[in-house]
């Protein structure tokens, strides 16, 4: 089982399975703070799924 900093080196280099086990880990955190936030569930799950397709564009500018 790959740690979550080798997930981020393996979707750093394309591997789009090691960032779909970020998505999953993350997905239900990202939808309570967007939801938290706006109080619409709808709204709150499109903006998680675009907050993940913004990571994944950016990977490779990530920083520690």
């Amino acid at each position: 089982m790959m740690n979550e900093i080798e997930l981020i080196d393996a979707s750093v280099k394309g591997d789009k399975d090691s960032f779909g086990k970020i998505v999953r880990t993350y997905q239900s955190l990202i939808c309570s703070i967007t939801y938290n936030s706006i109080g619409d569930l709808h709204t709150s799950e499109d903006l998680a799924q675009e907050t993940f397709f913004s990571a994944w564009k950016n990977l490779k500018t990530l920083k520690d």
